[in-house]
């Protein structure tokens, strides 16, 4: 699955064309591409978040060591 910042990515070139186009109907095409491409970036960002948010102790975090039981 493509990250945040490949979307980002296409989301900057589609933004850079729209600057190089002089027709109105085009730029406004372009710049709502743009839109589109950063909120898959977000919804990206948003499920791996939600993903982490599930593995393991969600109390705990992902940075603290996992405790064994004796």
């Amino acid at each position: 699955m493509p990250t945040g910042d490949e979307y980002r990515s296409r989301a900057n070139e589609c933004i850079a064309a729209a600057d190089n186009v002089t027709e109105p109907e085009r730029k406004v095409s372009l710049l709502e591409l743009a839109q589109r491409w950063l909120r898959l970036a977000f919804q990206v960002e948003q499920i791996g978040d939600q993903k982490r948010a599930l593995r393991g102790d969600v109390l705990l975090g992902d940075d603290q060591p996992e405790q064994r039981s004796r």
